[in-house]
């Protein structure tokens, strides 16, 4: 019962994530189609920007000459103010005024324009690499999505089959940690211990009772090394055995 109630939830799971997925995918492919969009709708406005730039230099240039020539009338009366009537000099005055004013505000206009067409500009490059990564995303995306249809389904049929097996063999492999583990404290663990004993034991020796029983200590020591290193090695065989270098796995098994 609890084999079929898995079952069950794990086709329950499958599912769900292959609606999960094609969401997703369906989500990409709007968002690369308004990424499109907006490019598109980015470069046409890129366009007539560049078309105003234009005509603001143009119409830049046109009034810088204006403002020369209002300047100069400007100067011209005001040095023969006495053979000018004030009407005059006041409209020198006033063309030589408006004439900057234009050209000042087709200068800010232009300025406008330009920062706008590099705001746009940066803006294009988002969407191009949006673009970019949400195509190579779709692929993907759609790779896993048949992936999930098709192979995981005869993946899940098979795995079905060897879900005994392999519980078997992560039961053998947890009991071979275990057995590991009692080992390791029955053998070199314990060793060790008595070897860090042993050690205080022949520094407390030699202060006591001098060099030559330290000394004495001290070869007692190596023995209990020598009997850790056989242990350790013994472990290390049992984990990997020799033979199967030599003859292969199934032989040695």
């Amino acid at each position: 019962m609890n084999h079929i109630t898995d079952r069950t939830a794990l086709e329950h799971i499958i599912t769900n994530m292959i609606e999960t997925v094609t969401e997703s995918k369906e989500e990409i492919v709007r968002i690369t189609e308004s990424s499109a969009t907006e490019y598109s709708a980015i470069q046409n406005e890129l366009k007539e920007l560049t078309d105003k730039i234009e005509f603001y230099i143009e119409e830049s240039d046109r009034l810088d000459r204006l403002v020369k020539a209002a300047k100069a009338k400007l100067v011209q009366v005001s040095k023969k103010f006495h053979i000018h009537s004030e009407q005059e000099i006041r409209e020198a005055y006033e063309r030589a005024n408006q004439m900057q004013l234009e050209r000042f505000l087709v200068q800010k206009e232009e300025m406008a324009a330009q920062q706008r067409r590099n705001d746009l500009e940066r803006r294009l490059l988002i969407l191009e690499d949006t673009i970019e990564r949400a195509e190579k995303l779709i692929g993907r995306v759609s790779v896993v999505l048949n992936f999930l249809r098709d192979d995981l389904q005869q993946e899940y049929s098979d795995m079905m089959k060897k879900q005994e097996m392999a519980i078997g063999v992560f039961e053998a492999a947890e009991r071979e940690r275990r057995h590991l583990a009692r080992e390791m404290h029955d053998g070199p663990a314990q060793s060790l211990a008595h070897i860090l004993i042993r050690a205080d034991l022949i520094e407390k020796t030699f202060d006591k009772r001098g060099k030559d029983e330290a000394f004495a200590e001290l070869h007692e020591l190596k023995k209990l090394i020598r009997g850790a290193l056989v242990d350790v090695r013994r472990l290390i065989y049992d984990l990997r055995p020799m033979s199967l270098d030599d003859l292969g796995f199934l032989p040695t098994l």
